[in-house]
Order: C-alpha cells, then sequence, then structure tokens
C-alpha cells in the first residue's frame, strides 16, 4: 500500500520487487513543498519504509504550474535520477519515475496546414532513359508524400493548373523556370534535380528551390552501387529522407 498526503492506493510490485511511483499522478494532493511517501506491505503491514521527493521535483509537476513551463523550476539530470531515500533509515529502494521533460520530449510533428506545399518537376536523366526517369520521378514523389514533412502538389493537379495557364514544362531545368512554374502553382518550395549512371554507380541531385527568394534551400546527392531497380527501391526512399534533413 503506498500512502501520500491522505491518499492511499495500493501498487504491485515487478519481478525485482520493485514499485514505481509517478509523480505526476498525484502532484496536487499535497502543498508547496516537501512530498512524503510511505510505503507498507499488504501482506505485513509492519514492513513499511517512508520516503521523500525533493521538492524541486516535486513542484515542477504541479497542476499549477506546469501550465507554465517558462517559469518551471530549473531540475538537474542528477536531480530527477536521484534514488528515494527513507527518511529514516537512509537506504536506497528504487527510483522515482517521473514523466519526462519538456525538452526531452519528441518534439510534435508539424500540422497538415503548418507543413510547406512543394511541387516536383520531373527529373533530368543522364545515362537513364526518359522513361526511367519519368518513373523514378513518380516514385520519388511517393516517398516525399509518405515522409509526411510537405504537402506535396499531385501531379495530375500539377500538370492541369499548368496547361490552364498555357505553361509548358519541357525543358524546365533552371532555377528560374522552377521558380516561375512555383509561382504559377502557387506553392512555397520547388524540388529539381536529375538522375545519371556512370559505370554502375547510379546517382541522383536534387535541390529545392525557395520559390519567394528564388535561392537554393538545400541540395544533396544520393550513390548508389548496382541496377536501376536497386535506384528504384533503395536509393529513392535515402535519397528523400537526406533532402528533407531527415536522415
Amino acid at each position: 500500500m503506498i500512502t501520500a498526503e491522505d491518499s492511499t492506493w495500493t501498487a504491485r510490485t515487478d519481478n525485482s520487487g520493485s514499485v514505481k511511483i509517478n509523480i505526476d499522478n498525484f502532484a496536487h494532493l499535497s502543498e508547496e513543498g516537501l512530498l512524503q511517501i510511505k510505503i507498507a506491505l499488504k501482506e505485513n503491514p509492519y514492513v513499511k519504509e517512508e520516503y521523500s521527493v525533493s521538492p524541486a521535483i516535486f513542484s515542477f509537476y504541479r497542476p499549477s504550474t506546469r501550465m507554465l513551463l517558462d517559469k518551471a523550476p530549473a531540475v538537474t539530470m542528477a536531480d530527477r535520477e536521484a534514488p528515494i531515500r527513507p527518511a529514516e533509515t537512509g537506504e536506497t529502494r528504487g527510483l522515482v519515475e517521473t514523466p519526462a521533460l519538456p525538452s526531452e520530449r519528441e518534439p510534435a510533428a508539424p500540422s497538415i496546414e503548418d507543413r510547406p506545399v512543394i511541387a516536383i518537376l520531373d527529373f533530368d536523366g543522364y545515362g537513364v532513359s526518359r522513361m526511367e526517369a519519368l518513373v523514378l520521378t513518380n516514385r520519388l514523389g511517393t516517398h516525399m508524400v509518405q515522409l509526411g514533412t510537405h504537402r506535396v502538389i499531385e501531379r495530375g493537379q500539377m500538370e492541369q493548373i499548368l496547361n490552364e495557364q498555357d505553361f509548358q514544362l519541357s525543358g524546365c531545368t533552371s532555377n528560374e523556370c522552377a521558380v516561375e512554374v512555383g509561382r504559377v502553382l502557387g506553392c512555397e518550395l520547388m524540388l529539381a534535380g536529375s538522375f545519371g549512371k556512370i559505370g554502375s554507380i547510379y546517382t541522383i541531385d536534387m535541390r529545392i528551390v525557395d520559390v519567394e527568394s528564388g535561392g537554393i534551400l538545400r541540395t544533396t546527392s544520393y550513390d548508389v552501387r548496382g541496377d536501376v531497380e536497386r535506384l528504384l527501391t533503395e536509393g529513392l526512399a535515402g535519397a528523400v529522407r537526406r533532402i528533407t534533413q531527415m536522415e
């Protein structure tokens, strides 16, 4: 049985005989300051221990302070990992299990509306056929969608908009042309590049162009030794992770 202030509940031990206590679950039970926790065996109430939780740790998880993260007290890793010590015996029995601090948590993924809109131009092919370059470009776009870092304009929608504006993509390989296409489409970024082959090595070179400034935000290259099938099944996914800085 576990007692914190006026609240009592039971908890099972794990295989090692330890009990983990989540401070976040009862931070509201005590006033600011030291929190006393008493633990007794249900089978033998005379076997009991009393522990104290550091005020710095405890106060951080109180509901009132969690609403003001910028005012949260500084809690060091040494504090968070300090063993619980009995008030009287000074023996070490276990560790306080505390939720991760905000700085340690994984950043939340941006919502769909917050992701930048990107369009993909047909990649040029050097040493690969035009048909292979088109297939590879389409698969690259699929990986971009699956990765979820950008909102990718669907190819059919892209062609429809450009046709309505009598815009011809043929020969559009320069950054200036990519910017012009991006403005017609109303997107923020353009992805352009090329596939090449030298000997037994296939290479992917690509760049992300900022439509508003016309500048190149990021470039990358990715090499695959083998055949075009390996480029399709392995190389494209790695190249997309690299250009989106997810690698």
